[in-house]
């Protein structure tokens, strides 16, 4: 998410039809690969180590399988497979809940710049989630095509704004991860760190908002995104909502240790389930198998059995895979992507 690399030539006013050209053929991928030609010719290099990273990713989730598959997981698996139908149904409904939250939180995020319909950025969030798992930033993209081209928003006010996404998940996510390294259990000592924390980075963003009107180099070195931390309304309901979302995620952990017979305790629970959230966005080179080894190696950190905890994360990302992608079908009927790809502006 975090990674906003634009082709040189891309337009920066809205409904212009130069820049990022479209492709006359190939489909949704063939769209966005020929859209990410601009990128190609200016990083190779770049290109290369994603293309390396997503190997290396390959390589973490086999390394996942095996441990989730292995004899030691036998009893896990078997109840797996006997998993009530309810249990199935809760872990879909609230990963798909998740995933239209997340898109929420973009459309909240945006409005300082640009007002659109909640509903179609939260479709557009379930085809960018349905393709996180591929290299290249495919999701990324296929974001920034839909609302470029369809909704008409400049190249100047994305970039900003996943730059204010990034900045603004970090400052609940990291207060409460780092909260619950320290204290390593729930309590009232935890909740004053997290909730307090979330507060003190939220007006640190507010003021360096403010602070970016007298110095100009702040608003640079922001990509803009002061545009919209001036705004506190705005940043308050980002962190109402992923506080939502850290809640929605900590459930999805818990109903799949559930489906799988899998005891987590609720304070590793939610350091899981942050850890898994900042993976999901900070991979190099798509979220498959980083985050779910990664989260693996956080629970063997803080006590876990990594084999369980392997089983758990890719069971939530299954179930989210089936959930985005389901969620794909009424995005793809509303926002018609093959039109944007096609280089059909507007809705």
């Amino acid at each position: 998410m975090s990674d906003g690399s634009i082709p040189e030539h891309a337009p920066t006013e809205p409904g212009h039809a130069g820049g990022l050209h479209a492709p006359p053929q190939g489909g949704l991928l063939g769209g966005v690969f020929s859209a990410a030609r601009p990128l190609a010719n200016r990083g190779r290099v770049r290109l290369a180590l994603q293309g390396l990273g997503f190997l290396v990713g390959l390589g973490l989730l086999v390394w996942a399988l095996s441990l989730a598959l292995s004899e030691k997981n036998r009893r896990s698996l078997e109840m797996i497979a006997q998993a009530e139908r309810s249990t199935v149904a809760w872990l879909l409904l609230v990963s798909a809940a998740s995933v239209l939250l997340n898109g929420l939180m973009f459309w909240v995020v945006l409005r300082p710049l640009k007002k659109l319909n909640p509903l179609d950025v939260m479709l557009a969030n379930a085809i960018a989630a349905f393709l996180s798992i591929l290299p290249f930033k495919i999701n990324l993209l296929t974001r920034l095509l839909i609302h470029h081209r369809r909704d008409g928003v400049s190249v100047k006010d994305i970039l900003s704004w996943l730059a204010a996404m990034s900045v603004l998940a970090l400052s609940v996510l990291l207060p409460v991860g780092l909260a619950g390294w320290w204290r390593g259990r729930i309590d009232g000592v935890w909740w004053a760190l997290s909730i307090g924390g979330t507060v003190i980075m939220a007006l640190v963003g507010w003021g360096a908002g403010k602070a970016a009107l007298r110095w100009k180099v702040l608003g640079i070195m922001s990509l803009g995104s002061d545009r919209i931390a001036r705004h506190l309304p705005t940043i308050a309901a980002h962190a109402v909502l992923r506080w939502g979302d850290i809640a929605l995620l900590c459930a999805r952990f818990l109903l799949a240790a559930s489906a799988a017979h899998v005891n987590i305790p609720a304070e590793q629970v939610v350091l899981l389930a942050t850890t898994y959230f900042l993976l999901s966005v900070l991979a190099p080179a798509g979220a498959l198998g980083f985050r779910e080894m990664g989260t693996a190696g956080v629970g063997l950190a803080t006590g876990g059995d990594t084999s369980q905890v392997a089983l758990v994360s890719l069971i939530v990302s299954a179930t989210e895979l089936f959930a985005s992608g389901a969620l794909c079908i009424p995005a793809c009927i509303r926002l018609r992507p093959d039109r944007v790809l096609r280089g059909v502006t507007g809705k």
